[in-house]
């Protein structure tokens, strides 16, 4: 069982590594390299393999048995999206425990604080000790329940049952080593002696395989809600049913000039100083669409809705606002009109003539569609909208007028 156990953790950790530019895929991969570490070590303990001491196989499990529940953890803060938790130093303060965990554990001749002298002789397993051995439990057992409440967290609010199936699977995993621990303590273990846990954790990680397989863990991460809020370019304004603001992501604060401390608990009414932005009032408005302009700045427009929130027994617990900036919009939409109106101007007085005109070489009249000649200002009159007005040439003047002109010239020269 054991042995078998080990393939498959082995078999586990290969096909995470090869998903291993997937977020939480190489935590997976420790993970169960750990898992197969702990149940090949059992094995060659119990398979009565040449040893230099009865310990020696049992005491190199513990390298497995400190550092799974912590690569664990690390895993599921991945899959459940909460990588920005670990950084080098959080990651290096989760393994002070198991570090300083071994060192006790094989220093233990020297201060007794890991077994304080109760250790069988004959025992296959390691179920009470010093100080340091239940501080140890502690710590793993905590890991362990912290793992379960997220992996928990993330079965309710899996967005579709495809992802439900997902950290269902995991989740169920994670319970299987609680469920034997119960077994052995509560003296019910069909192999007397022998430890469970690393079996269990083995089926941890059948099933998580049954769920890369199945249901793709590791090609398919539900991205949490929480982060996709976030990351918006929309703002996104939760308020109590009183329209005071519960939350705002940072699009909102950046579109809004505020921050958020300087917003949550205030009524959303608080924003009409710069904003006018009022929220539903009727009770029968589930939806409310509207447009904002900034009253310091003229140029700048908001797209606001309203989203009602309603809640199972047809109460309600609030509204959310999303805001989207289409200050641009606006003013292309500004500078589109204004050119459809300077255009509609000049069309209004432009009429325009093409083509080939007939006119007589002599008198310079045009010949109409119909055949009539028109004089040129009869016929322009009628086909464009320009107007005429009526004076003399010079050269007109001198011949039809010559006296005027002489008298002119005459005036001028004095």
């Amino acid at each position: 069982l054991l042995f078998l156990a080990a393939i498959v953790s082995a078999t586990l950790a290969l096909i995470a590594w090869q998903r291993r530019s997937t977020p939480g895929a190489l935590a997976a991969c420790l993970f169960s390299l750990a898992m197969c570490w702990w149940s090949a070590t059992y094995a060659l303990h119990w398979s009565g393999v040449p040893r230099p001491s009865p310990y020696f196989w049992l005491d190199l499990t513990y390298v497995g048995v400190v550092t799974v529940p912590a690569f664990f953890w690390v895993f599921v803060l991945r899959y459940t999206d909460r990588g920005h938790w670990l950084n080098r130093t959080v990651i290096a303060c989760l393994f002070i425990e198991p570090i300083l965990t071994l060192a006790l554990f094989y220093t233990d001749s020297y201060h007794g604080l890991f077994f304080a002298g109760k250790r069988a002789s004959a025992s296959n397993s390691i179920y009470n000790g010093g100080p340091w051995f239940w501080t140890n439990a502690i710590y793993q057992y905590g890991l362990n329940i912290a793992s379960v409440a997220l992996l928990f967290r993330a079965c309710r609010r899996a967005p579709n049952k495809m992802y439900l199936r997902q950290a269902g699977v995991v989740l169920t995993g994670a319970l299987i080593p609680w469920a034997l621990n119960i077994i052995c303590f509560a003296g019910l273990n069909p192999l007397p002696g022998l430890d469970l846990t690393p079996i269990a954790f083995t089926l941890t990680g059948y099933l998580i395989s049954v769920s890369l397989f199945r249901y793709h863990l590791l090609d398919l991460k539900p991205v949490a809600r929480d982060t996709l809020i976030e990351h918006m370019s929309d703002g996104v304004i939760v308020l109590d049913p009183l329209n005071r603001i519960l939350d705002i992501n940072p699009a909102g604060q950046r579109l809004l000039g505020r921050d958020a401390r300087a917003l949550i608990g205030r009524a959303i009414e608080s924003l009409q100083e710069q904003w006018p932005i009022s929220p539903l009032r009727a009770v029968g408005d589930e939806e409310l669409q509207t447009e904002a302009q900034s009253v310091s700045d003229a140029s700048r427009y908001l797209d606001v809705r309203f989203v009602r929130m309603p809640l199972s027994r047809g109460e309600r617990q609030g509204q959310i606002v999303i805001l989207r900036d289409i200050s641009r919009r606006k003013r292309l939409e500004g500078e589109r009109e204004h050119l459809i109106e300077t255009l509609q101007d000049a069309l209004s007085q432009v009429k325009t003539l093409s083509g080939l005109l007939p006119i007589c070489a002599n008198c310079k009249k045009i010949r109409d569609d119909s055949g009539y000649w028109q004089q040129l200002e009869v016929y322009l009159s009628e086909h464009t909208e320009a107007g005429f007005t009526h004076g003399i040439c010079p050269d007109c003047m001198k011949k039809l007028y010559p006296e005027f002109v002489d008298q002119e010239e005459a005036s001028r020269s004095l």
